[in-house]
């Protein structure tokens, strides 16, 4: 019996496993990196909404608190100094309670 048929036919067949096995192995190794991406890309979104809102809640409280240093300014503007001061020791006492 000639045996070099046989032997090619045989590594032949031994490569063709190796060669299935590599592809399982690579798309395990893609399914994982894929799978890390996307939670990566899921965080970087959470992070971008997180920051997002963060600077939102500050443009309205920065807008807020310019519309009532704008209303203190007329305020003051408007009153006499003695009624300005009665009425910012009545806003602090109905703030804090009586105090010295």
């Amino acid at each position: 019996m000639d045996w070099g048929p046989v032997i090619t036919a045989g590594i032949t067949g031994i490569v063709g496993l190796a060669g299935i096995g590599g592809t399982l192995v690579s798309a395990k190794i893609t399914r994982k990196s894929a799978a890390e991406n996307l939670r990566t890309s899921i965080g970087a979104e959470d992070e971008r909404a997180r920051l997002a809102e963060k600077r939102r809640i500050y443009a309205q409280a920065l807008a807020s608190l310019t519309a009532v240093n704008v209303m203190g300014k007329e305020e003051r503007l408007r009153l006499p100094r003695p009624v300005l001061l009665t009425r910012s020791f009545s806003l602090l006492r109905a703030t804090y309670g009586n105090w010295p």
